[in-house]
């Protein structure tokens, strides 16, 4: 089963949901309801498309790299 919204595809990863972002290839973490993968979407808890084979330390790493990519374009703009 595949939900999908403007930004965000939704869909069954085995036995759990990942949200993916197709603009960015970010991802949420694999959860076990769609509606958790969604409150990940909301609360901008997400990771990078290479997760979990990126160099980050777990999701929170994921995160954070991200949040520092995104105030350093800001900063550039």
């Amino acid at each position: 089963m595949t939900t999908i919204t403007t930004e965000w595809v939704f869909e069954h990863d085995g036995p759990d949901w990942i949200g993916r972002n197709v603009q960015t290839g970010r991802r949420t973490a694999l959860k076990g309801s769609l509606s958790a993968a969604q409150a990940d979407v909301q609360a901008g808890r997400r990771v990078c498309a290479r997760w979990p084979s990126c160099d980050h330390y777990g999701p929170e790493g994921c995160m954070r790299a991200i949040a520092e990519q995104e105030r350093r374009m800001k900063g550039a703009a």
